[in-house]
């Protein structure tokens, strides 16, 4: 499955801890749609480093359009920016 690394808007809240979770975010289709996935599970979340970025990844299960989708989302913590790297179902 190729990466789609869209950028997203995202609401997030941030712990008391530090930590980052994201609750829902938006992002633009092929046809300039824009859809609205509000998250109901973060199945994992990992520190990633990769081509000298640093970043976090969260995997997480939401439903769209009456079908249940497993999201690839990274944030990208020097640029503050929150990627749609993939869909994985």
């Amino acid at each position: 499955m190729m990466p789609l690394n869209k950028p997203v808007q995202m609401l997030s809240l941030h712990n008391v801890d530090g930590g980052l979770q994201p609750l829902r975010f938006r992002y633009e289709d092929e046809r300039h749609n824009l859809h609205t996935v509000s998250i109901q599970e973060i199945l994992s979340a990992k520190e990633i480093h990769y081509a000298g970025i640093q970043g976090l990844q969260y995997l997480c299960r939401a439903m769209v359009l009456d079908q249940e989708k497993v999201f690839e989302l990274r944030y990208l913590i020097k640029s503050h920016r929150w990627i749609l790297f993939r869909i994985i179902l």
